[in-house]
């Protein structure tokens, strides 16, 4: 018999998964907010300037190139460098039978998360595919961060299809450092709604779901029979990193067991709770 889910919910951390709390507007940079673009993405991600995930060479080669280079900014002041809120960077990828956008990073200056600048920028990015005849979009984000897995998978509506150990090898900025650079590659179908429903627990376990990861970082591999999977990971990893990196890594070998190997066979993320439970489904649902 495996642990039902519990339901009661977790703090969630800091993210821009929030409703949207100020006007902003998004825009195509241009050459003269790279600086301060670049700058933000430092803030962001704890980095020197010039030395974050896109630095200013690779910056100017995706604008010259035309590749989408956006940036929130509050509402009448864009390209003003002061009011700059977040910056999304992405570049035009093929797969076997098509092509799509590939989008690098996507962040929010940490004083102006949780007001739905991240959708925003999401969502621009997604009507610069659509207005280019592309029809997804794809990127990568850590599994253990729940909040991420709830922006990616149900606000957004992205499918998690291809789970990756230690993509990235060692990283040395301060979210990953310390850590293996395991990551979930999400797809996100374009011609469909954006987001659905935040997923119920109680009414999946009535189902017949099974927990595969449970609260406690217990992996239970026998439950692979279901074709409903659920999968807990903590509320908020990168401060468990910080107070406890022994458990953090823990939880890292276990997501891998767990939610790695169900999709190796074959279950793809179709949703995802605000308190970091992974549901899985049989299949790939687009």
């Amino acid at each position: 018999m495996h642990p039902p889910p519990d339901p009661t919910p977790r703090a969630p951390g800091a993210g821009a998964t929030g409703e949207p709390g100020e006007a902003i507007e998004v825009v195509a940079l241009g050459p003269d907010d790279l600086a301060s673009a670049n700058a933000c993405i430092a803030r962001i991600w704890g980095t020197p300037p010039g030395r974050g995930l896109v630095d200013p060479t690779t910056f100017r080669a995706y604008l010259l190139a035309g590749e989408p280079l956006l940036g929130a900014y509050r509402a009448g002041r864009a390209h003003d460098p002061a009011a700059l809120l977040g910056v999304s960077v992405g570049f035009v990828g093929t797969h076997p039978g098509g092509v799509h956008v590939h989008s690098h990073a996507t962040g929010i200056d940490p004083d102006h998360q949780h007001r739905g600048i991240g959708r925003a920028l999401k969502v621009a990015q997604r009507e610069w595919a659509l207005a280019r005849g592309i029809t997804e979009i794809r990127w990568t984000f850590d599994p253990l961060i729940a909040r991420n897995a709830y922006f990616n998978l149900t606000r957004l509506g992205a499918v998690g299809a291809v789970y990756h150990a230690d993509l990235y090898g060692t990283m040395t900025d301060p979210v990953n450092a310390g850590d293996a650079t395991d990551r979930v590659e999400a797809r996100w179908d374009l011609t469909g709604p954006v987001g659905h429903p935040e997923p119920d627990l109680s009414t999946l376990a009535a189902a017949g779901a099974e927990v595969i990861l449970s609260t406690d970082g217990e992996v239970w591999r026998d439950a692979r029979r279901a074709p409903i999977l659920l999968a807990a990971v903590p509320a908020d990893v990168v401060a468990l990193r910080a107070t406890d990196p022994a458990a953090a890594r823990a939880w890292r070998q276990a997501a891998r067991d767990a939610i790695g190997e169900a999709m190796a066979l074959g279950y793809r993320a179709v949703g995802a709770t605000r308190d970091g439970w992974w549901v899985l489904a049989e299949g790939d649902p687009r």
